[in-house]
């Protein structure tokens, strides 16, 4: 259901509040000392390209985590996002034309969140006006997922809609974006209802939050204040089904595949796996569906099991991505376990990140990898809340 050796055994250190906080406070200072001219980190070895400006892996993610750390007051560090912007948005629009998707708009790998932070400090209408006008292009777009389509500019518009509400534009987009995507959804014998992901060159029946169905999901559960509620309890019945259907279960376990249907390959991570479908999932309504209530649990107790990721401490494909999910499940049942085991995967995860440092003798300089989305993780464990960065919050 899983594969062992991806994973090892937790360690025996409790939960240490005051150690967070000092493992915050470490990665963001690290993070300006270790800044360039023209606001760029250092590229680290395990990073394919070290030079983005995106916001997945690149230099305006980790300059929305620092923003957004002095935000919630547990980074003390001086860091002029306005300035760092200026020279992210100028680069990571030149990556544009070499990027997969050209024709698409991309929320973690395109300039629509640089122009959203851009917004935020300056209050410009005209960013505003830019944004409008590089959202709508996925009105009409094929690619369903996260990372590169019309999932990733809705969960921009759910943030853009929240802060200007009186601004109808983001509510119109969304709705055809939304109505566009749910319009989509059909039914496979074998699976439920699903989407077909066209991404890479390839329609696959992906599962996972960043390329599969469960992204297209979390992109209409953000946005459901907006949709008609008994079209969304229609969904949300819809992938209920798919996703129990889709499930890999034993009497106690539950895992999914990054493909639906093809399990020979069985992460369990993020990006693919039973941690992304949890954190995606996990706000779809209780005591509907009494198999998909059990299905998650059973996916929370594999990752328990299992224990932290060997990869790597981050969020995509780490330890504390792992952690997410019990948060999210914390946040759902209001069971004290899920907190208690996401604190403890934390706690691994500063000593995979305090390891690594010295191993490669730098620090890993981006949000979704990195030890900026750690230490967003850790600070959730404080609060005892369940934010993903950028999908929950910006």
């Amino acid at each position: 259901m899983y594969i062992k050796d991806r994973h090892f055994s937790l360690s025996d250190k409790t939960w240490n509040i005051n150690e967070a906080k000092v493992a915050i406070q470490e990665i963001a200072t690290d993070a300006i000392q270790h800044l360039k001219s023209g606001y760029l980190w250092p590229s680290h070895p395990l990073d394919d390209d070290a030079s983005s400006h995106s916001f997945y892996y690149g230099t305006s993610g980790v300059s929305w985590a620092l923003d957004y750390l002095c935000r919630e007051d547990v980074a003390d560090i001086e860091f002029n996002l306005k300035f760092a912007l200026k020279n992210q948005l100028e680069k990571c629009q030149a990556e544009l034309v070499n990027m997969p998707h050209t024709e698409n708009a991309s929320y973690l790998f395109g300039d629509i969140p640089i122009l959203m932070m851009q917004f935020q400090l300056s209050k410009d209408q005209k960013l505003l006006d830019e944004l409008a006008s590089k959202i709508t292009v996925n009105n009409s777009q094929p690619t369903r997922e996260l990372m590169w389509g019309s999932a990733g500019t809705m969960i921009a518009l759910t943030h853009l809609q929240r802060w200007l509400p009186n601004d109808i534009r983001w509510e119109q987009a969304y709705q055809v974006q939304s109505t566009k995507l749910m319009n989509e959804l059909q039914e496979n014998n074998e699976f439920g209802f699903m989407w077909k992901i066209d991404v890479y060159g390839k329609q696959q029946y992906f599962l996972g939050p960043m390329h599969g169905n469960s992204g297209n999901v979390l992109s209409l559960i953000k946005g459901r204040h907006l949709l008609k509620n008994s079209d969304y309890k229609e969904f949300c019945e819809k992938v209920m089904i798919s996703t129990v259907r889709t499930a890999v279960t034993d009497h106690k376990y539950a895992n999914w595949p990054p493909i639906a249907g093809k399990t020979d390959r069985m992460l369990l991570q993020y990006c693919h796996g039973a941690p992304g479908m949890l954190t995606a999932l996990s706000e779809l309504p209780a005591d509907i569906n009494s198999e998909f209530d059990e299905v998650l649990l059973k996916g929370g107790e594999l990752i328990w099991d299992a224990g932290p990721l060997r990869k790597g401490f981050g969020l995509c494909h780490g330890t504390a991505g792992n952690g997410f999910a019990f948060l999210k499940l914390f946040q759902r049942t209001n069971n004290q376990i899920w907190l208690d085991r996401a604190r403890a995967f934390a706690m691994k995860a500063i000593e995979q990140h305090r390891q690594a440092k010295i191993l490669f003798q730098q620090g890993r300089y981006a949000l979704w990898n990195g030890d900026v989305g750690l230490a967003i993780f850790l600070n959730e464990c404080i609060k005892e809340t369940a934010n993903f960065p950028t999908i929950d919050n910006f």
